[in-house]
């Protein structure tokens, strides 16, 4: 946990803020701000990546250490203790050390976990560590508790259901038991995953957000929603793997084929071993159902996040079984090299992790705060703001846009177009009657269905540049005062002229 603490924060809390992080860190300034989940914004995750992202926003302005700084912190400390867990289950499933240790290396060396842990409240890192809480506890056999953290991954993130629900039906109907004892523990996995739910409906219900809660946790996504995956479109897919793990993308290509091809050797060793078969089949199903779940959509490299700890698994299994092999022999060389490679395998992740982190260290987040200043300093303290898909100024500026809805991709236009009275046009002309002081629009998606609301702006900046991309546009009111719009401009460029200095 130290050593992921220490190599992934190496990379340090001054990085630039993405825009999924920004939109969590957004929810949760809502949440502390009054707003149930999905009030404030309608995001299509679980309740639980706004309440996460709260609590970081609340941590941070108890220590007066800001709002994103305070997130940052507290994902960086749950997510460092990943590894240590995935070690914990290679070495209890694989009766192994060399397996425990290969498996959490694995996972510490994956670079989209490696660099995430330190972007900010992407959805998907607590759900990965619940993941591997509820594997945990599924090869423990404590079956209440893994029902309510896979409850609670879900409602951090829907699709995780798909993963742990086949797990836990493999492990409750394959471990050494009779009929009942397994009903009754799968009947136990589910009652804690269904009380947790109803803690959270209950929740909803008596803030009067229960109507929010299913619609964001629900209707959106199973109406609405659109996704791209690796069976309907593989080379893109293959592009967002190889741009957001490197080189790690080929220990998590082979370590899921080790996890499903051990979990298919483990059923015909069951009668010999049937508890460590159980196990190693229950890791094979998660890995087999997730990477199905991949196929249908993953839109980019944090999108398979519960697949990477299930990839060290399979390494770390492999390496498990050589150890057994091994010991078997009774001559000492072969462990030793095995020990040796381990050691080595162990060295080139942590080195090469660490040299990865400290080479992407970065202060362009203070550039965004620079770009958001730049605009607000010069405007009165109710000034209105929309944004379409740029949340890092809002997060930055302490502000809330007059839209609930933040981001429009995935269908969910659609869903405006389906719900909003008069549709798309209705939702454009409602915002031009609004009038907001500032627009911010990320523009590598389109938006061309607000040209009539821009029509009437004056663009003041093209947006931070990071890593040679502009971010976001900034719009102002055409009725603006001239000197105000001159002084925007005027601030816009000398933060960046800083930037490029700095850099």
């Amino acid at each position: 946990m130290v050593g992921a603490l220490v190599i992934w924060g190496a990379r340090g809390l001054d990085a630039p803020l993405p825009r999924d992080a920004g939109l969590y860190l957004y929810a949760g300034q809502q949440v502390a701000g009054g707003d149930p989940p999905y009030v404030g914004v309608l995001n299509r995750a679980g309740p639980i990546s706004h309440l996460l992202p709260a609590l970081g926003v609340e941590l941070g302005r108890l220590l007066g250490a800001g709002d994103v700084v305070g997130v940052k912190v507290l994902y960086l400390a749950l997510m460092s203790a990943a590894p240590a867990l995935v070690y914990l289950i290679g070495r209890d499933v694989f009766g192994s050390r060399l397996a425990g240790v290969t498996a959490g290396a694995a996972l510490l060396s994956v670079h989209v976990v490696a660099i995430g842990a330190t972007n900010g409240p992407e959805a998907k890192l607590p759900v990965m560590l619940a993941q591997v809480i509820a594997l945990l506890l599924l090869t423990r056999r404590r079956w209440l508790g893994a029902g309510v953290v896979t409850a609670l991954a879900t409602l951090t993130w829907q699709p995780v259901l798909f993963c742990l629900a086949p797990a836990a039906a493999v492990r409750a109907l394959t471990q050494p038991a009779s009929m009942r004892h397994r009903a009754r523990d799968l009947s136990t996995f589910a009652v804690g995953g269904l009380v947790t739910l109803g803690v959270i409906v209950a929740g909803f219900w008596a803030v009067g957000a229960l109507d929010a809660f299913v619609e964001g946790f629900w209707t959106v996504n199973a109406t609405y929603t659109e996704q791209t995956g690796a069976f309907s479109r593989p080379r893109l897919v293959l592009s967002y793997l190889q741009s957001g793990l490197g080189w790690t993308l080929w220990p998590v290509l082979v370590g899921c084929a080790l996890s499903i091809g051990l979990g298919v050797a483990a059923m015909f060793t069951y009668r010999s071993e049937p508890r460590r078969s159980s196990n190693v089949m229950t890791l094979g199903m998660a890995t087999a159902a997730f990477v199905a779940w991949c196929g249908v959509a993953f839109n980019r490299g944090p999108d398979g996040l519960p697949a990477y700890p299930l990839a060290a698994l399979g390494l770390g299994g492999s390496i498990g079984i050589l150890a057994h092999l091994v010991r078997r022999a009774g001559t000492p060389l072969p462990r030793r090299l095995l020990i040796g490679t381990v050691a080595l395998w162990v060295a080139a992740c942590t080195v090469l992790t660490f040299v990865h982190t400290t080479d992407r260290r970065s202060d362009d987040l203070e550039y965004q705060r620079a770009l958001t200043l730049a605009v607000f300093s010069h405007l009165p303290d109710d000034a209105t703001v929309f944004t379409y898909e740029a949340t890092p100024p809002m997060v930055l500026s302490h502000s809330t846009s007059i839209s609930r809805f933040v981001l429009f991709g995935h269908g969910m236009l659609d869903y405006v177009a389906a719900e909003w009275p008069g549709g798309v046009d209705g939702y454009v002309h409602w915002l031009i009657d609004e009038r907001p002081d500032v627009v911010f629009i990320h523009i590598r998606n389109p938006h061309d269905f607000l040209l009539p609301l821009l029509s009437s702006y004056t663009k003041v900046s093209g947006g931070p540049r990071l890593g040679g991309n502009p971010e976001w546009r900034t719009y102002v009111r055409n009725d603006l005062d001239p000197e105000i719009v001159a002084a925007i401009k005027q601030d816009h460029v000398t933060a960046r002229r800083a930037q490029e200095a700095g850099h």
